[in-house]
């Protein structure tokens, strides 16, 4: 499980870090005051806005014989070999590598003061920090280097030059188990565990995470960034990819994703079921341009990224669902006569989005009376009829409930409206169009139930009815006294 569990625990310390990722600025008790001062870094650690990575020469001296100079940055040259001779001074030196840099790539530009070369990236971003620069000169001509950094992309969790990382030590040993190490030093990072993508918040501070990901047989495993994030998902060799599995490390419950398809030419096929992705229809997602739209939400208890919208042209995969009734796009206007579709006329589960033009099912195409139940969703079948029931003197009897459609009891809820009398207990025994009692449905009140005690049962046998079957509820005490709200759940057969 994520060590963010165990943040406010009241065990070990909480620790805001430098960017480079080993430097301790503050630390905090890991309890409840400790996490409120915490978290409150989260927001000043947040990257505001994209930066060039910079990178500086400094010309020392000059050999006074002069010699030749190349720029190497990480390894690659930029430009070719530039002769300079003995007259040309450090500050002369500074200009001629700025203007080689400039006339040669496409990727760096520079500026020089005085003795000094400025470099930066030509676009913003991470990529470049950590890029190591040289000079190749066989003379004695010496330089100052420094490396570039603090390249920054609007999109980080957090800012790689102004922000701070995350940490958090429950007295982890090294295996991370929490309590089992000893007491976390203030300022020592020893066995603490990374969770600034949990602290630093991305909002109107910066921009959402977006990147791109390949699939992998099947598979993408991409890094969490933050708690919303959008991925544009490119098949294997950028060709038509299926997708079965995504895996993203430390996900949190309720963690939300957005795909994408990175390109037009290369439709990515999201498949329902397949791995550990659940889709609303049932059926599988083709993703066919950048304009459509799938959002998944991490249900931790499932292990599973479950659909919660989807938009732009997407459809449901062909041949997603086997239906020889009904080739993909066959159902039309033009293929539909008005009243002419009805429920014989489809086989169970036949219909699905591929099947269907779009705005071609319309209410004149589909008959009076055609919408059964086993075609609509599960809540539009439920329902429940309320009755009242007595123990009073004179009023136990057959309390009787005629049923409006065909249905099947589900479960009974009864809740006191009057005391229950002392003495004795009260039954309410449910039963079915022929007298007969519903299997696990009497629900019995002690003596002097107080008011507002609720009982349930849940039927199982000698429960279904017909339209227009009349279902009794009959109560029973010794000791007359009380009375009773009966509620009768029913699903629609």
């Amino acid at each position: 499980m994520s060590a963010i569990q165990y943040l406010g625990n009241g065990n070990g310390r909480l620790y805001v870090v430098e960017p480079d990722g080993t430097t301790v600025n503050r630390s905090f008790v890991n309890n409840q005051q400790g996490v409120r001062d915490f978290k409150a870094f989260g927001p000043v650690a947040a990257s505001i806005q994209a930066r060039s990575a910079e990178g500086k020469i400094t010309v020392d001296t000059i050999d006074a014989s002069g010699g030749t100079f190349q720029i190497l940055i990480n390894a690659s040259s930029v430009g070719g070999t530039t002769n300079y001779t003995g007259g040309t001074t450090t500050s002369e030196l500074a200009e001629d590598i700025a203007d080689v840099i400039n006339a040669s790539s496409d990727t760096y530009v520079a500026a020089h003061a005085g003795d000094d070369v400025y470099i930066r990236t030509v676009n913003p971003g991470v990529e470049a920090n950590g890029y190591a620069i040289s000079i190749v000169d066989g003379s004695s001509t010496t330089y100052t280097i420094e490396n570039m950094a603090g390249g920054s992309g609007s999109d980080q969790v957090y800012d790689p030059q102004d922000g701070f990382r995350f940490f958090i030590n429950a007295n982890f040993d090294s295996s991370g188990c929490a309590g089992c190490g000893s007491n976390a030093p203030a300022f020592d990072l020893t066995n603490a565990v990374e969770i600034t993508d949990y602290i630093v918040t991305q909002s109107l501070q910066n921009n959402p995470y977006t990147d791109t990901i390949t699939i992998s047989s099947g598979v993408v495993n991409p890094s969490r960034k933050a708690s919303d994030m959008t991925f544009r998902v490119a098949g294997e060799g950028a060709a038509a990819d299926d997708l079965d599995t995504i895996n993203i490390s430390g996900s949190s419950d309720g963690d939300k994703i957005h795909l994408v398809a990175a390109s037009s030419g290369a439709a990515i096929t999201v498949k329902h079921n397949n791995g550990n992705i659940k889709l609303a229809t049932g059926a599988d997602l083709v993703l066919t341009n950048p304009q459509d739209r799938l959002t998944l939400q991490w249900d931790s208890e499932e292990n599973e990224w479950m659909e919660l919208s989807r938009g732009g042209s997407s459809t449901i995969a062909a041949g997603a669902v086997d239906t020889t009734e009904l080739a993909a796009g066959a159902v039309t206007t033009a293929k539909i006569d008005a009243l002419a579709v009805t429920s014989a006329e489809l086989a169970a589960d036949a219909v699905t989005t591929v099947k269907i033009a779009d705005d071609n099912v319309t209410t004149a195409k589909i008959a009076d009376n055609n919408v059964t139940v086993a075609k609509v969703e599960d809540s539009l079948t439920y329902e429940a009829f309320v009755v009242p029931v007595s123990f009073e003197t004179g009023e136990q009897c057959d309390n009787k409930w005629k049923a409006p459609f065909d249905c099947t009891v589900t479960d009974i809820y009864a809740i006191v409206t009057k005391a229950i009398a002392g003495t004795d207990s009260g039954t309410i025994t449910p039963k079915n169009n022929a007298g007969t009692t519903m299997t696990g449905g009497v629900i019995t009140f002690t003596a002097s139930s107080a008011l507002n005690t609720a009982q349930t049962s849940t039927p199982s046998a000698n429960n279904t009815l017909s339209d227009g079957d009349v279902m009794s509820l009959t109560t029973a005490k010794t000791t007359a006294g009380g009375k009773a709200l009966v509620t009768i759940h029913v699903t629609r057969t």
